[in-house]
């Protein structure tokens, strides 16, 4: 089951819709729904901080170690839903897919911080690959920024690439201890490997990806990368990486743009380098 309520915070999320359904519940028979029910698997102490927060922010309340939702801040909620579905302007395909530029090419798309222009990204990548006759998905990032720590919508994208056919070929260019996590947060085969060097790309801040003939490049602000490098460059064990100060970089207030050009040329040459990284891991 995934957890919907906070699809950023899925441990929050899966909190919250298991007291709901259950009316009222203890601290431990909620650790055992967010493992079986919801295949997240946090460690004991940090699920008890994440309720801890939550009581604090009189999200939910305890009495006689019980565990409901707090009422008052259910009201509030849906105020600011109510609010939100009257003023929000959600993009449709027309909108989305004006962003591929036509042959020879490119556009660009600018986001208030790294998390903002992932909603431009997913459209247009379920869109491509949509219609596309080579369904393979090349990618190259520096680390792996996102399966280090998946959110609910790093699944859901994906899941989603997968429904659709999509098949990833993708090469993290660093090797850190946190690089090896995330290889094995992504599912690591044959096509998805790490690398000490990667000559052609951006050994940091760097994503790329293609599609057919589609190029996206996402080269991240000095301070957004240097954000990241703190803990891809220091962290050598798992009990010192802090997931949520990971995540909160996702969100810090830095512009950040992704640049898509229509460009056979250069997304053939981005194909054969990862194809090449790739072939060399596999005979090693």
């Amino acid at each position: 089951m995934q957890a919907t309520f906070f699809p950023l915070e899925p441990l929050k999320s899966a909190i919250l819709e298991i007291i709901i359904q259950n009316s009222s519940i203890t601290t431990k028979e909620i650790l055992v729904h967010v493992k079986e029910d919801y295949d997240l698997h946090f460690s004991d102490q940090y699920v008890y901080r994440i309720i801890k927060e939550m009581l604090a922010a009189r999200m939910i309340t305890k009495a006689q170690g019980k565990l409901r939702v707090e009422m008052r801040w259910i009201s509030q909620v849906q105020k600011i839903i109510g609010t939100a579905f009257s003023k929000i302007h959600i993009p449709d395909d027309d909108e989305i897919t004006r962003l591929l530029p036509e042959q020879g090419k490119s556009s660009s798309f600018m986001g208030k911080s790294i998390r903002d222009h992932a909603v431009v990204w997913d459209q247009l990548t379920y869109h491509l690959i949509q219609n596309a006759q080579d369904k393979r998905i090349w990618v190259y990032e520096s680390h792996p920024y996102w399966d280090l720590s998946p959110t609910l919508l790093t699944q859901e994208y994906n899941s989603i690439c997968k429904q659709l056919g999509g098949e990833f070929r993708t090469v993290y260019g660093n090797d850190t201890f946190l690089d090896t996590i995330g290889l094995e947060d992504s599912g690591a085969s044959e096509n998805v490997i790490c690398v000490h060097e990667a000559p052609y790309f951006s050994k940091e801040g760097y994503v790329v990806q293609v599609i057919e003939n589609y190029v996206f490049e996402l080269t991240m602000p000095l301070e957004i990368d240097m954000h990241f490098r703190i803990f891809f460059e220091n962290v050598q064990k798992a009990s010192d990486f802090r997931e949520e100060l990971y995540r909160h970089v996702f969100n810090l207030p830095i512009e950040c743009g992704i640049e898509i050009h229509h460009d056979p040329a250069r997304a053939q040459e981005v194909k054969n380098e990862l194809n090449k990284l790739l072939e060399e891991a596999k005979n090693k």
